[in-house]
């Protein structure tokens, strides 16, 4: 399951979804431009961002554990925090 996945796997299957909304792009452009309205340019926009989007999440899967820190082990009665 999702819960067992590593970092790793979990941001190559979000990449994938990001790769098949790509692929169906013209479709979600008319689905999105018929059910808000907008013209082909905007609703393309909305579904290039909704793109990136699942990029840039596939894209920290692997690192936000880097950035929030945690606890390191080191020799000794000491903690070190990063």
């Amino acid at each position: 399951g999702w819960s067992g996945a590593t970092a790793y796997n979990r941001g190559q299957v979000l990449y994938r979804v990001a790769e098949m909304l790509e692929g169906r792009k013209e479709q979600f452009v008319r689905e999105v431009a018929a059910s808000e309205g907008l013209s082909k340019s905007k609703a393309a926009a909305v579904v290039d961002a909704a793109i990136d989007r699942w990029v840039w999440y596939a894209g920290w899967t692997d690192k936000i554990g880097q950035i929030a820190g945690g606890a390191n082990p080191v020799a000794g009665p000491y903690l070190n925090l990063s």
